[in-house]
């Protein structure tokens, strides 16, 4: 973490040294994630348990990006660096009161999909459908991990707030925390009989969406901004966030949408295709992490306040530098990654349950991600761009337009649907893929 920064000196601010910061803790928290999966993948390899475990997590971690990383981050820090422009109080006002709203806006999320959580899952991963044990076991896991969903809302604004009083980190270290939980849950699961070790790692998950909250409480207490939920009121500002947060939701959220439609088709496939795409995303994921997410969440205040201030040059000439940050770090890194994907998969995972076969199919996934990682560094940076003026629309319609393009190429590539022929979406998948011009 460092100390904020007076308003004085913001414009000699270094992006770059913001980008550092977060994303050398953020490199600890993927270190530690790998850790993570490695332990899973010898414990899981590329079975039915991981598939039913990556399918009710992915349920969670995607509407994280829609509430949290998504569409809160993107409409909550323009409002918050406008109001803290004008009114510190006014600032702690808003912010409390955001609180209370998505504390309140995502619990009701976690309760409703607690109640239909099998239909939830059909819709994640329709190929379960044939198999009701595998279907009810994957909807309980989900049951088990929903308290993530309220308390990563919590945790992203407590970061916004802190990333835009120029104090980073404090999304990399509640991660840290999530990925610390996880491994001791994976090591005890190890003890566990084999039917419940699945059970357990999933108990891990909810216990880490405790924790997060209670590590970063201190720290948003110390900066003036205490993480305490206020009774939500519809007050100007909340009005003005949840305008911003209706096109945002599709344009900030557009890589994790690619990769839930990407597990709905898998889940079409033979088994263990969920695995393989879960643990090349998880490769791809270190630089996105370290390197995109970071210089993201580092730039999207410092445009904000910039824009706050009536100063249109200071944000061009930061919007410059990112791009130049993101062209001479990721294009080395992404060629390495296509050329390479073979031994980052047998060295990473390649041990216990995790096979031969399993490296080579998940290496074919993490070359395709290779190719995605520089296009997909400048949308994130242009897209900040855009939300900093309140212009969520525009990163919205490019996203949507990525994300048809992104699906039907993906059903283009696939193959033919031969898992569950006779279900409704498996028939309209199908459909869908005799109608493209270009087939595999």
């Amino acid at each position: 973490m460092t100390d904020g920064e007076p308003p004085a000196a913001e414009k000699s601010g270094s992006l770059l040294t913001g980008t550092a910061i977060v994303g050398g803790l953020t490199a600890g928290s993927r270190l530690l994630g790998f850790v993570r999966d490695l332990l899973m993948a010898r414990l899981f390899g590329a079975s039915l348990a991981a598939d039913m475990f990556f399918v009710a997590f992915r349920i969670p971690n995607t509407l994280r990006s829609f509430f949290a990383e998504g569409a809160l981050t993107s409409a909550f820090i323009p409002v918050f660096a406008e109001e803290l422009e004008a009114d510190r109080s006014a600032a702690l006002r808003f912010y409390r009161n955001a609180l209370g709203t998505m504390l309140g806006v995502t619990g009701l999320v976690a309760l409703l999909l607690f109640l239909w959580a099998e239909e939830v899952v059909l819709v994640f991963a329709p190929g379960f459908a044939e198999e009701p044990e595998q279907l009810l076991r994957t909807a309980q896991l989900l049951q088990v991990m929903l308290p993530y969903l309220p308390s990563i809302s919590l945790v992203v604004l407590i970061n916004g707030v802190l990333t835009t009083l120029h104090r980073y980190g404090a999304g990399a270290i509640a991660q840290v925390s999530v990925n610390l939980c996880l491994i001791i849950g994976t090591l005890l699961a190890g003890f566990a009989p084999e039917g419940s070790q699945v059970e357990v790692v999933a108990w891990s998950v909810c216990s880490a969406a405790v924790i997060q909250y209670l590590i970063l409480f201190p720290l948003a207490r110390a900066s003036g901004f205490p993480p305490i939920p206020k009774r939500p009121r519809w007050t100007p500002p909340l009005r003005k966030m949840s305008l911003l947060m209706i096109p945002a939701l599709l344009g900030a959220a557009v890589y994790q949408l690619t990769i839930l439609l990407n597990t709905v088709l898998a889940s079409f496939l033979p088994t263990g295709s969920i695995a393989w795409l879960f643990y090349a995303d998880r490769i791809a994921q270190l630089p996105i992490g370290v390197f995109t997410i970071a210089l993201s969440s580092v730039l999207l205040p410092q445009l904000a306040r910039g824009h706050a201030r009536g100063d249109s040059n200071d944000p061009l000439l930061r919007l410059h530098s990112a791009f130049r940050y993101s062209l001479y770090c990721l294009t080395p890194l992404a060629a390495v990654l296509s050329v390479a994907a073979p031994s980052c998969i047998a060295t990473l995972f390649e041990r216990g349950e995790f096979t031969s076969s399993d490296t080579v199919q998940a290496a074919r996934a993490l070359r395709w991600y290779a190719l995605g990682l520089v296009p997909l560094s400048l949308y994130s940076v242009l897209s900040r761009h855009f939300i900093a003026q309140k212009k969520t629309a525009i990163p919205a319609a490019i996203g949507g337009v990525v994300l048809c393009s992104s699906f039907l190429f993906s059903l283009t590539l696939m193959g033919p649907i031969a898992k569950n022929e006779g279900s409704g979406i498996a028939s309209l998948l199908t459909v869908v893929q005799n109608a493209l011009p270009l087939r595999w």
